[in-house]
């Protein structure tokens, strides 16, 4: 019962975590999407790929948040499915990741 109790409070943890974690990250995102549209950066190649590349990793933190909000809110006996699920996305999104140097 105890080792639930602490699963429990680790569960809690993590969500709030999460939460704090995934507000900032959707002002940046916001604040990237209006930066691209700014005809300066459409004028400036080098900075709209480092824009682009600014949004690209936002976009990895979003889905790691997903990834472990998939782990918080867990159901009893869905553990196995979650991890596959999680893993397969992971190696998706590793595969197709590129990194880019946006110091011109």
């Amino acid at each position: 019962m105890l080792q639930q109790e602490k699963m429990a409070a680790i569960g809690t943890l993590a969500a709030g975590l999460l939460h704090e974690v995934n507000n900032p990250v959707n002002f940046c995102l916001m604040a990237i999407e209006v930066a691209m549209e700014e005809p300066q950066a459409k004028e400036n190649p080098s900075l709209e790929e480092c824009l682009v590349d600014a949004k690209q990793g936002m976009q990895r933190i979003q889905h790691i948040v997903s990834d472990l909000k998939t782990f918080a809110y867990r159901k009893p006996g869905a553990r196995s499915k979650a991890r596959r699920s999680c893993s397969r996305r992971r190696w998706i999104r590793r595969s197709a990741s590129r990194p880019t140097n946006c110091a011109g």
